[in-house]
């Protein structure tokens, strides 16, 4: 499970440097290049902290990158994979010293990943594609409203697990 979080950190790590190389931005590629190394070698040596920073290295170059003319369908993917090695190595953490067999859990948490970041993707290039304009009150309704659903959607989640 650590190498599917170690390809997933990397994949992250070259979309965000790719996104930026094309914009000329080649500070922005070198910090991205940056971070996603100092996430996999504190991955590697087991700092605990190393996962929580790297997902925020990597989702505020994301950020950045797309102020400073990164392709958002790049940023949207660098994030998503950064994403998705944060929770594919909290969940090693989690499972490593597991009694029995542990291959049909991480299949089953491996789809289930999936599932989401591919609705997350959908979600998200839908987003860069529609151009909404919304008053700010309608913003926070919805901005409300999504909280909302994503608490019912991790409280599904964890009962699924149990």
């Amino acid at each position: 499970m650590s190498r599917a979080a170690t390809l997933a950190i990397g994949l992250a790590t070259l979309l965000l440097a790719l996104g930026y190389a094309l914009a000329a931005s080649w500070p922005g590629a070198a910090a991205s290049l940056a971070i996603g190394g100092a996430w996999l070698v504190g991955l590697r040596r087991a700092w605990p902290a190393a996962g929580a920073l790297g997902l925020l290295g990597l989702a505020g170059a994301a950020a950045a990158g797309v102020a400073l003319g990164v392709a958002g369908p790049l940023a949207l993917a660098g994030v998503a994979a950064a994403l998705a090695g944060w929770d594919l190595e909290r969940f090693a953490a989690r499972i490593r010293g597991a009694s029995g067999d542990t291959a049909a859990v991480e299949r089953a948490h491996l789809r289930q990943l999936l599932g989401i970041l591919g609705a997350g993707l959908l979600l998200g290039a839908l987003a860069l594609a529609l151009r909404l304009a919304l008053s700010f009150g309608a913003a926070l309704l919805l901005a409300a409203l999504a909280i909302v659903a994503l608490g019912r959607a991790f409280r599904l989640l964890r009962r699924a697990e149990e």
